[in-house]
């Protein structure tokens, strides 16, 4: 037998010293210090040098195929370390174990996962750099120089030597194709969409006196979730008449390819907006878009409204609330008397956490804030009188009641106003008990002991009846004609093939009689049981109970399929502009005094694109 097939190797890779010897020429004795030959030569183990050694562990364990195994002290993963094989295997996972710290912070990565932010290790990616600066930019406002900031540079530097960081001609060129990307991703979920769209639309005017137009999609995904897309920002020069508008607006349709699954259009009490309007749906409706030609197209501002009731009844303002404010600017006119009125708020027990507010005599809202506040601190108040000599204007008591009356009815507008401003959830559901509450509160203060209410309850209940005088039956007309564009959802209940076959097999008298029943049933009055009024003869579920009225009718879609259907179309309906009027507050950041050179094409592609992929992430 030749003698190399019977070579040890004894040593690593890094120890290429061999040693041969004939197994079965020397014959060899055990002892207890290690191997003997013959000629008293003593053969030691010798100690592993490799790297490897200091990365894996030799395992004593028997496996069925007799070799060893050594176990990565990093992963714990096993690698064969037969000494035939060297150690030449066990380099590689060395090197690649996914555990092992690398040592280089250019390689340390942020991963979101699960909510929790979550370690990694892997090579740098150049376009996946570009891509999250990009994503940076469009998140916080950053201008597109913020890549090539000193500091920035050197930071980037600093992780990772061979950075190369984009210009920002790069960076404002990747916005761009990330719009392009988005917009198409957006535009299929918008075709596939099972219900329809809902728009909310509003004018802007920049810094830098530019007009641009928004425009707000709302709609109920595949999991009956709320959504809302930013569809376009855009210029929008004078004339800003009905027709320039109605021509914008109908150009962003047709690009988006929604102009046949559209349900509504709310917009704000301005008077070029019912030209546009009207306009808007001749067009839609020479392609028969619009259900009932357009009947439910047009939803006005709610919080408009209100504001324009509220604004009717404080033209007769009470002299008591001009005192109020008198009063906090008095109070507000120095840190003398800032001290001296909290020294007073402290005696009579009261928090000070809550703070005095002055108002906007423009805005109500700050009013309601102003006179809430102010009746928190009527103790205060009237604790100053005594021990401020120069302050000689608290109202009197009767004042002060007037203010508190004034107060609670302005509450039931202000909690009303912010119920409809949201965006987040569905508000058409709240429409009609919150307008039927601010009715009652009107017709109460037309009723009222004191004159001052009487005349703001007139003012005020005038301005509601223009809006909102008459109750309609939308509701029932809106279910006849999802009843018949949804037949094909409804089971069919067809018995003709069963009436066909119960005549056989019966005798001509027995068949004669079966036909005359027959006919009596026919000739009988039939009345049809709704869906809708299956649901009306339901028991009604608790008011004040908390509902998600979205989950509540998916989950009755199966039971309810045509009116689920509505509703959820329905629930969708924004009932204020505010989720247009927010895209402005973006518009603020991104068009501000040290960018307001800004392309318009560019404007939107930064404004949009924000929305479209960190919109939740940034409420």
């Amino acid at each position: 037998m030749d003698s190399s097939n019977h070579n040890i190797i004894i040593s690593d890779e890094e120890d290429q010293v061999g040693h041969e010897s004939n197994v079965a020429a020397t014959p060899t004795t055990q002892t207890s210090t290690g191997t003997t030959t013959e000629k008293g030569k003593s053969n030691r183990k010798r100690q592993k040098t490799s790297i490897v050694w200091k990365y894996f562990t030799e395992l004593n364990e028997k496996y069925p195929d007799g070799k060893k195994r050594a176990a990565c002290n990093i992963c714990g993963i096993k690698y064969i370390c037969e000494s035939s094989h060297g150690t030449g295997n066990m380099h590689t996972p060395m090197e690649k174990c996914v555990k092992k710290d690398h040592g280089d912070i250019g390689q340390l990565l942020l991963s979101q996962g699960q909510g929790s932010m979550l370690m990694r290790f892997t090579k740098f990616d150049p376009e996946k750099f570009c891509e999250l600066a990009v994503e940076a930019i469009l998140k916080h406002d950053l201008p597109f120089r913020f890549v090539q900031y000193e500091g920035i540079r050197a930071m980037f530097k600093y992780a990772y030597d061979n950075i190369k960081m984009p210009s920002r001609n790069t960076a404002k060129s990747d916005v761009l194709k990330m719009y392009k990307r988005e917009k198409d991703k957006l535009k299929i979920v918008l075709g596939s969409l099972p219900g329809r769209i809902y728009l909310t639309s509003d004018l802007w005017t920049s810094i830098s006196t530019d007009g641009y137009i928004s425009l707000t999609a709302h709609y109920v995904d595949l999991d009956w979730k709320l959504q809302k897309k930013i569809l376009n920002f855009c210029l929008m020069p004078p004339p800003h008449t009905g027709i320039a508008l109605s021509e914008k607006i109908y150009t962003f349709f047709t690009d988006w390819g929604i102009e046949r699954k559209l349900f509504s259009l709310t917009l704000d009490n301005a008077s070029s907006n019912d030209c546009f309007v009207e306009l808007l749906k001749s067009q839609l409706n020479l392609k028969n878009a619009l259900l009932r030609d357009g009947e439910f197209f047009h939803v006005r501002y709610c919080v408009h409204i209100l504001n324009l009731i509220v604004q009717d009844g404080l033209k007769e303002i009470d002299e008591s609330v001009i005192k109020i404010r008198e009063n906090i600017k008095y109070v507000k006119g120095s840190l003398g008397r800032k001290k001296k009125f909290m020294d007073c708020v402290a005696q009579v027990s009261l928090e000070s956490k809550k703070g005095l507010r002055g108002d906007v005599p423009t805005r109500w809202n700050s009013t309601y804030v102003m006179l809430d506040s102010a009746l928190f601190y009527h103790r205060a108040f009237i604790h100053l009188q005594l021990s401020d000599s120069n302050y000689r204007h608290c109202p009197s008591q009767e004042e002060w009641s007037k203010v508190e009356k004034i107060s609670n009815l302005l509450r039931v507008f202000h909690k009303v106003t912010c119920l409809f401003s949201g965006t987040s959830y569905p508000t058409a559901n709240l429409y009609f008990p919150q307008v039927f509450l601010i009715q009652h509160t009107l017709k109460e203060a037309l009723t009222d002991n004191d004159s001052f209410m009487r005349i703001m309850g007139s003012h005020m209940h005038a301005k509601f009846d223009k809006y909102w005088s008459k109750y309609s039956d939308t509701l029932f007309e809106l279910f006849e004609l999802y009843s018949v564009n949804l037949s094909h959802v409804v089971p069919s209940t067809s018995s003709s093939k069963k009436q066909v076959s119960e005549t056989e097999g019966l005798d001509d008298s027995e068949s004669l009689f079966q036909d005359f029943e027959k006919r009596e049933e026919e000739d009988a009055p039939v009345s049809r049981v709704t869906e809708l009024q299956l649901y009306f003869n339901e028991k009604r579920l608790d008011r004040k109970k908390e509902l998600d009225i979205l989950t509540f009718w998916k989950g009755e879609q199966f039971q309810h399929p045509i009116l689920s259907r509505l509703a959820c179309d329905v629930m969708a309906i924004p009932i204020s502009t505010v989720a247009s009027e927010s895209a402005f507050s973006t518009g603020d950041r991104v068009l501000n005094k040290y960018r307001s050179s800004l392309l318009p094409e560019t404007v939107q592609a930064l404004i949009c694109t924000r929305d479209w992929i960190h919109g939740k992430s940034s409420k």
